[in-house]
């Protein structure tokens, strides 16, 4: 962790350094605020209950893998309703099939003002069902083709990524849908790592985000790369049926509860505010943060 960086404990403490900077017209000017959400959508179907979790996930995308019954049974309306009332401009949404459902979703994106917009595969499953990463945004990026390794065919170890750079911030932005099995987890952490020793130098401001699959903590002690960064910390992003594993989470290091779905971020940015909201039909909650950067 860099000298001076902090992990932000309770964000209502420190609005108050942040309130004569804005005031400030001159600063003002020279100052980006970004609103950035990430959510795991589970394809659109409904898995927020111990229940439906079961039948959406396994039943519906592991086992049966029927495209005609997932379009019939998925609906991002509550997604695109989130989007509205909470106005981000810039969303990352994990667990979108490619060639299924993110041409939709990308159309209803541009609708709200979200001009640049990007996919990233996994190569997961069989097509049509192939789990990606979105990224769109309201403000000026561009796309830096980035690649990880995702085994294919292989459930549970990952769902894309995609990497951006905003030039007026300084900002590379990585979404990212982590594996959740850890002998998948493990090479795609060391990817991260390798990766951002060759970026950052690069770039003066970085944020990873979207489904890391484990708490904070646990990469804290494993990743060289995210033990410096700090991050944006709510209570909880699993659905209240989780907790339910606890007691036997010693059985398997994929039985995970609390902070799962994070917001990493480094460099000449403060966290104005954040919240985790409630969807009402994945199996994750979706967070989002009020982010200042200065512009370059």
């Amino acid at each position: 962790m860099e000298k001076g960086d902090k992990t932000i404990e309770n964000h209502s403490d420190h609005e108050d350094e942040l309130k004569p900077d804005l005031a400030d017209p001159t600063v003002k000017k020279h100052q980006e605020t970004i609103k950035l959400l990430t959510y795991n959508t589970c394809y659109g179907l409904k898995s927020n209950t111990l229940i439906s979790a079961y039948n959406s996930t396994y039943r519906v995308v592991h086992a049966r893998k029927d495209p005609e019954e997932i379009s019939q049974k998925s609906d991002f309306s509550e997604v695109f309703d989130m989007i509205k009332e909470h106005s981000p401009n810039i969303v990352v949404l994990n667990e979108i099939f490619d060639d299924l459902q993110t041409k939709p979703v990308l159309e209803e994106l541009e609708k709200m003002g979200f001009k640049y917009n990007f996919v990233g595969n996994s190569g997961h499953h069989t097509k049509p069902l192939i789990v990606s990463t979105v990224l769109a945004s309201k403000l000026p990026c561009e796309n830096t083709n980035i690649h990880f390794t995702f085994p294919e065919g292989l459930p549970g170890s990952g769902g894309g990524a995609v990497g951006v750079y905003f030039k007026e911030m300084d900002l590379f932005l990585l979404g990212f849908h982590i594996a959740c099995v850890q002998k998948h987890l493990v090479p795609q952490l060391k990817e991260i790592d390798d990766f951002y020793e060759r970026i950052k130098s690069k770039y003066k401001n970085i944020i990873l985000t979207g489904d890391f699959n484990r708490e904070y903590e646990f990469y804290k002690k494993r990743s060289a790369a995210l033990k410096e960064f700090n991050f944006v910390k709510e209570k909880r992003t699993f659905p209240s049926f989780f907790p339910i594993y606890k007691p036997f989470s010693f059985l398997s290091p994929n039985l995970v509860v609390g902070q799962v779905d994070n917001i990493f971020y480094k460099g000449d940015i403060k966290v104005l505010n954040s919240k985790v909201l409630d969807g009402k039909r994945s199996d994750h909650k979706p967070i989002i943060a009020e982010l200042i950067l200065q512009k370059c």
